[in-house]
Protein backbone atom coordinates (compact mmCIF):
# COMPACT_ATOMS: atom_id res chain seq x y z
CA UNK A 1 0.00 0.00 0.00
CA UNK A 2 1.33 3.30 -0.89
CA UNK A 3 2.27 5.32 2.32
CA UNK A 4 0.54 8.27 1.76
CA UNK A 5 -2.84 6.21 1.73
CA UNK A 6 -1.45 4.40 4.86
CA UNK A 7 -1.26 7.68 6.81
CA UNK A 8 -4.20 9.27 5.58
CA UNK A 9 -6.00 5.75 6.79
CA UNK A 10 -4.36 6.14 9.95
CA UNK A 11 -5.03 9.77 10.97
CA UNK A 12 -7.74 10.11 9.76
CA UNK A 13 -9.48 11.65 12.62
CA UNK A 14 -7.11 14.20 12.65
CA UNK A 15 -9.03 16.06 9.98
CA UNK A 16 -12.35 16.46 11.47
CA UNK A 17 -10.74 17.23 15.17
CA UNK A 18 -8.91 20.10 13.46
CA UNK A 19 -12.02 21.54 11.95
CA UNK A 20 -14.17 20.86 14.54
CA UNK A 21 -11.36 22.97 17.24
CA UNK A 22 -10.92 25.34 14.93
CA UNK A 23 -14.58 26.46 14.96
CA UNK A 24 -14.64 25.90 18.78
CA UNK A 25 -11.65 28.65 18.61
CA UNK A 26 -13.55 30.94 15.87
CA UNK A 27 -17.21 30.74 18.09
CA UNK A 28 -15.26 31.95 21.43
CA UNK A 29 -13.10 34.56 19.84
CA UNK A 30 -16.27 36.00 18.16
CA UNK A 31 -18.07 35.86 21.49
CA UNK A 32 -15.11 37.61 23.49
CA UNK A 33 -14.89 40.81 21.06
CA UNK A 34 -19.00 41.32 21.14
CA UNK A 35 -18.19 41.54 24.91
CA UNK A 36 -15.16 43.22 25.20
CA UNK A 37 -17.25 45.39 22.11
CA UNK A 38 -20.57 45.58 24.51
CA UNK A 39 -17.68 46.76 27.50
CA UNK A 40 -16.06 49.61 25.78
CA UNK A 41 -18.95 51.91 27.07
CA UNK A 42 -18.93 50.36 30.85
CA UNK A 43 -15.07 51.17 30.77
CA UNK A 44 -15.68 54.71 29.01
CA UNK A 45 -18.27 55.71 31.63
CA UNK A 46 -16.07 54.32 35.07
CA UNK A 47 -13.26 56.53 33.88
CA UNK A 48 -15.16 59.18 33.42
CA UNK A 49 -16.18 59.05 37.08
CA UNK A 50 -13.17 58.11 38.14
CA UNK A 51 -12.19 61.42 36.37
CA UNK A 52 -14.91 63.71 38.18
CA UNK A 53 -14.33 61.95 41.38
CA UNK A 54 -10.68 63.27 41.61
CA UNK A 55 -11.69 66.69 40.58
CA UNK A 56 -14.32 66.66 43.16
CA UNK A 57 -12.24 65.80 45.87
CA UNK A 58 -9.48 68.48 44.61
CA UNK A 59 -12.61 71.63 44.70
CA UNK A 60 -13.38 69.92 48.78
CA UNK A 61 -9.34 70.62 49.08
CA UNK A 62 -10.04 74.08 47.75
CA UNK A 63 -13.06 74.58 49.67
CA UNK A 64 -10.69 74.01 53.00
CA UNK A 65 -7.84 76.14 52.02
CA UNK A 66 -10.13 78.88 52.02
CA UNK A 67 -11.91 78.12 54.39
CA UNK A 68 -8.81 78.31 56.45
CA UNK A 69 -7.43 81.39 54.49
CA UNK A 70 -10.87 83.50 55.39
CA UNK A 71 -9.73 82.61 58.95
CA UNK A 72 -6.24 83.84 58.77
CA UNK A 73 -8.03 87.46 57.19
CA UNK A 74 -10.44 87.37 60.02
CA UNK A 75 -7.77 87.06 62.43
CA UNK A 76 -5.26 89.69 60.57
CA UNK A 77 -8.54 92.12 60.70
CA UNK A 78 -9.08 92.29 64.12
CA UNK A 79 -5.40 92.15 64.54
CA UNK A 80 -5.64 95.61 62.62
CA UNK A 81 -2.85 94.45 59.68
CA UNK A 82 -6.36 93.72 56.99
CA UNK A 83 -9.17 95.82 56.16
CA UNK A 84 -12.79 95.04 55.13
CA UNK A 85 -12.32 94.24 51.62
CA UNK A 86 -10.00 91.69 52.48
CA UNK A 87 -12.03 89.88 54.68
CA UNK A 88 -15.03 89.99 52.07
CA UNK A 89 -12.75 89.01 49.34
CA UNK A 90 -11.56 85.77 51.17
CA UNK A 91 -15.84 85.26 51.94
CA UNK A 92 -16.74 85.60 48.04
CA UNK A 93 -13.59 83.42 47.22
CA UNK A 94 -14.88 80.56 49.56
CA UNK A 95 -18.68 80.81 47.71
CA UNK A 96 -17.15 80.17 45.21
CA UNK A 97 -15.26 77.58 46.09
CA UNK A 98 -18.20 76.04 47.86
CA UNK A 99 -20.29 76.11 44.48
CA UNK A 100 -17.40 74.52 42.59
CA UNK A 101 -17.61 71.70 45.15
CA UNK A 102 -21.18 71.46 44.72
CA UNK A 103 -21.59 71.11 41.07
CA UNK A 104 -18.19 68.76 41.62
CA UNK A 105 -20.13 66.48 43.78
CA UNK A 106 -23.50 66.79 41.11
CA UNK A 107 -21.28 65.73 38.44
CA UNK A 108 -20.05 62.83 40.38
CA UNK A 109 -23.39 62.04 40.84
CA UNK A 110 -24.26 62.11 37.31
CA UNK A 111 -21.18 59.80 36.25
CA UNK A 112 -22.51 57.69 38.58
CA UNK A 113 -26.20 57.20 36.63
CA UNK A 114 -23.92 57.13 33.58
CA UNK A 115 -22.05 53.98 35.10
CA UNK A 116 -25.18 52.45 35.94
CA UNK A 117 -26.96 53.13 32.45
CA UNK A 118 -24.07 51.53 31.19
CA UNK A 119 -24.00 48.30 33.32
CA UNK A 120 -27.72 48.03 32.70
CA UNK A 121 -27.04 48.14 29.11
CA UNK A 122 -23.77 45.64 29.62
CA UNK A 123 -25.91 42.03 29.43
CA UNK A 124 -28.01 42.58 26.77
CA UNK A 125 -26.58 40.72 23.96
CA UNK A 126 -27.81 41.94 20.62
CA UNK A 127 -27.04 40.38 17.43
CA UNK A 128 -27.48 43.72 16.05
CA UNK A 129 -23.51 45.11 15.70
CA UNK A 130 -24.97 48.43 14.68
CA UNK A 131 -25.94 49.15 18.40
CA UNK A 132 -22.29 48.74 19.69
CA UNK A 133 -21.01 51.55 21.15
CA UNK A 134 -17.65 51.70 18.78
CA UNK A 135 -20.23 51.42 15.83
CA UNK A 136 -22.53 54.12 16.43
CA UNK A 137 -19.40 56.59 17.10
CA UNK A 138 -17.94 55.40 13.56
CA UNK A 139 -21.84 55.87 12.47
CA UNK A 140 -21.55 59.46 13.65
CA UNK A 141 -18.31 60.48 12.38
CA UNK A 142 -19.51 59.21 9.36
CA UNK A 143 -22.45 61.68 9.32
CA UNK A 144 -20.29 64.16 10.12
CA UNK A 145 -17.73 63.35 6.48
CA UNK A 146 -21.14 63.51 4.63
CA UNK A 147 -21.85 66.73 5.82
CA UNK A 148 -18.55 68.05 5.10
CA UNK A 149 -18.26 66.42 1.77
CA UNK A 150 -21.02 68.14 0.62
CA UNK A 151 -19.72 71.53 1.83
CA UNK A 152 -16.77 70.46 -0.27
CA UNK A 153 -18.28 69.86 -3.17
CA UNK A 154 -20.77 72.83 -2.85
CA UNK A 155 -18.52 76.18 -4.98
CA UNK A 156 -21.72 78.48 -3.49
CA UNK A 157 -21.03 77.11 0.10
CA UNK A 158 -17.20 76.75 -0.44
CA UNK A 159 -17.56 81.21 -1.61
CA UNK A 160 -19.61 81.91 1.15
CA UNK A 161 -18.18 79.96 4.18
CA UNK A 162 -14.17 80.69 3.16
CA UNK A 163 -13.24 79.37 6.93
CA UNK A 164 -13.87 75.87 6.27
CA UNK A 165 -11.45 75.27 3.99
CA UNK A 166 -8.69 77.47 5.74
CA UNK A 167 -6.68 74.96 7.81
CA UNK A 168 -5.11 77.88 10.26
CA UNK A 169 -8.71 77.73 11.72
CA UNK A 170 -8.52 75.57 15.20
CA UNK A 171 -11.60 73.97 14.24
CA UNK A 172 -10.79 73.20 10.47
CA UNK A 173 -7.60 72.20 11.73
CA UNK A 174 -8.89 69.76 14.31
CA UNK A 175 -11.28 68.13 11.80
Amino acid sequence: MDPLWATVAEFWWMGPTVIGAGTVGFLTLRQQRTVRARKLEYDAAREDLRRERLHATSTRMDVRVTRAELARVQAERFAGRADTAAVGAARHALDRAQREARAAAAAVRARRAHVSAARAALPAATRDPASLPLAKLMSTHDAVTAQWMQYETDPAKLIAFPTMSDGRVPQTAAF
